[in-house]
This record gives structure tokens, C-alpha cells and sequence, in this order.
């Protein structure tokens, strides 16, 4: 140890150095990669939408069972706006995954 500053230094653990990650090891020695399907926006906005339309049902359906008086406009919202709102939702995510799905394989078969 040569260093004249006055710092702190870490001790040497001996230990070697931790190997680059899977994914960057994976590229290097040309093998395909894994990708997660949820980084896509559309299904990013899908998600947010299904999400959405469920905590609006419940809370929708909380409100309309401690309500005093009935409101039909409330039980339109609740039991057919918010619902449709998470199937669309659900939709917009499996078509984001559909697209996923199809450009992978495009790619692995113009890589052959």
C-alpha cells in the first residue's frame, strides 16, 4: 500500500471480481437474449388501464353499497364503465404481448 491519502481504503477480500451480467455474457457469446413482455408502452398503458378500472370497481362498489339512496347513473359507472375500462385494458396488454411475441420470432428467423 503505497497511497499517501488519508483516506479510508476497503481491504482486499482476496475475493475475485464479480463476471459481467447474464444478460451482457449472453450477447457476447451470441446467444439470444430474454426480454420481459411488460416493457412494451402499449402494454405498460394497458396495465395502467386494468389497474385503473379495478380500484375504480371496488371502490365504486363500496361507495354504492354504503350509500344511502340509490343512484342508477352510479351503478351504470360501476358495474358496466369501470369493468369495461379493465377489459380494455386487459386487451391493449395481451395485444402488446402479441406484438412482442411476433416481432421475436420475426427477428430469430431473419437472424438464421
Amino acid at each position: 500500500m503505497d497511497d499517501t491519502s488519508n483516506e479510508p481504503q476497503e481491504p482486499d477480500s482476496g475475493m475475485p471480481e464479480p463476471a459481467e451480467p447474464a444478460e451482457a455474457a449472453a450477447e457476447t457469446a451470441g446467444e439470444a437474449t430474454t426480454k420481459s413482455l411488460y416493457g412494451h408502452p402499449l402494454a405498460a398503458l394497458g396495465g395502467a388501464l386494468m389497474v385503473a378500472g379495478i380500484l375504480v370497481f371496488i371502490v365504486l362498489l363500496g361507495l354504492d353499497y354504503i350509500a344511502e339512496t340509490e343512484n342508477p347513473y352510479r351503478a351504470l359507472v360501476a358495474f358496466i364503465g369501470a369493468p369495461v375500462i379493465g377489459i380494455i385494458g386487459f386487451l391493449l396488454f395481451m395485444i402488446a404481448i402479441r406484438v412482442q411475441v411476433s416481432s421475436a420470432k420475426a427477428s430469430m428467423s431473419a437472424g438464421d
